[in-house]
Parts: structure tokens; C-alpha cells; sequence
């Protein structure tokens, strides 16, 4: 079928459709005429039977309209008062009541504040003991718990709506080292975790395993919703020292494609491998629901780029001597910069930036129902944000002038 937006669908594997897209030059804010694409070949493996979406392309000229992001809270520095200086945040939730809790990495605690941003209390504190951290990863609520996870210590913490310390679990070996939490209304927990490499992998360049694994109220695994494709960590590598990893590394700062996955709290999981646009939904259970995708031009990465990355790698002494030809360089800038989820459960996908609009404060959005019909197409502020409760997403940052670190709760208005 297909709706006014140009989608269609089916329940099986379907041939290229050529659509309209944008050209290169549109990056630039330059009006063109659309060419025309065909869809690329899937990132991630789609199941036989799994229903199709495919959208043509919207035009930057045709985004007329913008969703607002209008700061209504910021939690920052107060004076010399510890309890409102954060070091290294690493993640921001909010509850029904409207409190916010905040990983607090740097200074091993989780900070809690109410809906007016005034501080109520602390959970943890450095160490090894119950309820205390050595590395934070991830902070999720599920449920009425908030569950934190510490790799150091290869353990879950669980804490109550209250604060009280109900629980710790061991992490099972077999996890994995988990750089994400996403809570689910049920209380249960997925997880985005990194894989060890193969033995043959070990002696090639470095690269990455991911996965998401969904798990129980006791954080106990269940099943693996989704292992993606294996991943070249953007670095420039020599030699190799114990256990074989490289022994000299350097990462790349070129754009570079990367698996992202998020959660809306009723149970709805969606993925990409940003390098195309393609995006994922999978049920609570793990099971693929849906896969979207839109022939999206991808924008070059240019020859000076390249050039200047060289240039700063060789301005390292230890790397004085490199040779371009020691790394894969990519040729393409990714297509998805973000993958979000508003408190409604709307999926947003953010635009990768074209050449030159990498400080941009706008960016391209598509918005997209938990059915995958298309709602919206436009722009959004360039804001990054972590998580959403109602009408609001949450969101870290850090001072331009004073480089203090604070939350910051914004409202969305949304024209659709």
C-alpha cells in the first residue's frame, strides 16, 4: 500500500523502488534537483515475513516546519555545594513524579533532584561494598527500580523509589561489558554490550562486538535481541602487546558510522547501524516488529579531510613516520546522526550533518509513529538528548564558558 507520505509495505523481501532524493548539493543549502536512488541492501538481517516500510526521501528545500526544544529546567553548579557539582556525568532519567536521577561517573554516586531541580539525596559512593561503585556504565529505570551498572565491579545495582538499597546481582560473565541501560515499564532491562572478539579478529584491526541483551528483574539474561554486523573501531593501530591488542593506537576523528539502539518505556526497542538510513523495531520480547528504510544521498567525506586527519596523526611523535595507506578511510559520511524516542513513544531520526554543518544547531529530523508511519519531516535543534518523560527529554551539558557540567530538562513542541 501506499499513504500520502509515498510509504509501502509488505511481508516479504521486495525489490528496489527508485525514489526521489536529495543531492549532494543540497547539503549546502543549495536548491537541486532531486535524483534518483535506490535503497541499499540492509544493515542488519531482516527475518523473512518481517513487514517492509519504505519512504521516498524529503528534500531539505521541502522542511519548512521545526520542532522546538524550549529549556524549561537547568540543574547546574551552585557555589562550592558538592551536591551540585557533577564530574563526568554519564546518563540522565526522570520518573513520573518528575525527579531526575543522574549518573554522576566522576564522583561515584547517583545524584537525585526533584521537578524544580533542588537536590533530595545521594545513592552510593566509591567503593567495592553494597550499594557503592567502581566504574559506572549505565543507569536505567524499570519500573519503580532504578538500576545501576558498575563493569569494575561486574555487578547491578538496585535501588527503590525511595532510595533504599534493595538488591545487587552479580553481572554473568557471559554479558559481556555493558556501555548502555534502557529500562522498560515492565521492569525489565536491555542492555548494550560489547562482545570479545574472535581469536581471528584479535590479530586484525581493531573492532567491536555489540549486542543487545534483554534481561530479568534479577538482571539475569534472557535473550539477545539483536547482534550487530562487527564493527571497525575508527583507529589507526600498530603492533600488538599481551592477550594481542594493539600495542600503539590512535582514534580517527572522520565520521564514522555507529550502532545505536533506544527503548521507549512500553516496551518498544528500535536500532541502526547509522551508515545508511535504516532503522529497526523489535517488541519487548526481542522479536523484529517492523524495518524502515529511506534512500538517503550520503554526503562525501572530502579529500582535505582525510588530508588533515594524516597531517594529525603525524603531528604525534610515535606516529611521525605514518603512512596514509595504513588505514581503510572511509569514502561516505554516515546517514543518521541519532536515533531518539519522545515520551509518547515517537522514534526521531536526526539527520547526519553534510560538510561545513558539523557546529550546526539545526538538524534534519523525520519523526515516525511506533507503527512506522511517517508523522513529521523538518528540523530540530542539534541537542542530543538521553531520555524523555511526557512532553519532556532530558538531556547533559556543559557549560561553554565555564566547561561545569549541568542537567538540562527542555520541553517539546512538536507541530504534527
Amino acid at each position: 500500500m501506499i499513504d500520502r507520505r509515498g510509504a509501502r509495505t509488505s511481508r516479504s523481501a521486495i525489490g528496489f523502488f527508485v525514489a526521489f532524493g536529495w543531492s549532494i548539493c543540497a547539503i549546502t543549502l543549495t536548491a537541486c534537483t532531486p535524483e534518483s536512488l535506490e535503497f541499499a541492501d540492509w544493515t542488519i538481517p531482516v527475518p523473512e515475513g518481517t513487514p517492509i516500510i519504505e519512504y521516498e526521501a524529503v528534500p531539505m528545500e521541502d522542511r519548512t516546519e521545526r520542532i522546538e526544544l524550549v529549556e524549561d529546567l537547568a540543574i547546574a553548579q551552585r557555589g562550592d555545594d558538592p551536591n551540585y557539582i557533577l564530574y563526568r556525568p554519564g546518563h540522565v532519567v526522570a520518573d513520573s513524579l518528575g525527579r531526575i536521577f543522574v549518573l554522576d561517573r566522576g564522583n561515584y554516586r547517583i545524584q537525585v533532584y526533584d521537578s524544580e531541580g533542588e537536590y533530595l539525596m545521594t545513592l552510593g559512593q566509591q567503593g567495592q561494598g553494597p550499594g557503592e561503585f567502581s566504574m559506572m556504565n549505565g543507569l536505567a529505570l524499570a519500573g519503580d527500580r532504578l538500576v545501576a551498572v558498575d563493569n569494575r565491579n561486574a555487578r547491578y545495582t538496585v535501588f527503590g523509589a525511595a532510595g533504599d538499597l534493595l538488591a545487587t546481582f552479580s553481572k554473568d560473565r557471559m554479558t559481556g561489558s555493558v556501555s548502555t541501560l534502557m529500562g522498560l515499564d515492565s521492569g525489565s532491562v536491555i542492555a548494550m554490550r560489547y562482545l570479545p572478539p574472535t581469536e581471528e579478529e584479535l590479530s586484525g584491526p581493531m573492532i567491536s562486538r555489540l549486542g543487545l541483551l534483554r534481561l530479568s528483574e534479577e538482571m539475569a539474561p534472557l535473550n539477545e535481541v539483536i547482534r550487530f554486523p562487527v564493527f571497525r573501531e575508527p583507529m589507526v593501530s600498530r603492533g600488538s602487546g599481551t592477550n594481542a591488542f594493539p600495542m600503539m593506537a590512535m582514534s580517527v576523528s572522520l565520521p564514522y558510522p555507529e550502532h545505536q539502539a533506544v527503548a521507549a518505556a512500553g516496551g518498544e526497542m528500535y536500532a541502526t547501524l547509522t551508515s545508511e538510513y535504516q532503522v529497526f523495531s523489535f517488541s519487548a520480547n526481542g522479536q523484529m516488529i517492523w524495518a524502515l528504510r529511506v534512500p538517503w544521498r550520503r554526503a562525501p567525506i572530502a579529500e582535505e579531510e582525510i588530508e588533515a586527519e594524516v597531517a594529525a596523526i603525524r603531528s604525534t611523535p610515535t606516529w611521525a613516520d605514518f603512512v596514509r595507506s595504513e588505514y581503510d578511510w572511509p569514502e561516505l559520511r554516515p546517514a543518521i546522526d541519532r536515533i531518539a524516542v519522545d515520551g509518547d513513544g515517537n522514534v526521531y531520526i536526526t539527520i547526519y550533518p553534510g560538510p561545513g554543518e558539523d557546529e550546526s544547531e539545526q538538524r534534519m529530523v523525520d519523526v515516525y509513529s511506533p507503527e512506522g508511519e511517517h508523522l513529521f519531516s523538518g528540523w530540530i535543534s542539534s541537542v542530543y538528548w538521553r531520555s524523555a518523560r511526557g512532553d519532556y527529554v532530558y538531556t547533559l551539558e556543559s557549560d561553554g564558558q565555564t566547561g561545569d557540567e549541568r542537567v538540562v530538562r527542555y520541553r517539546l513542541v512538536e507541530p504534527f
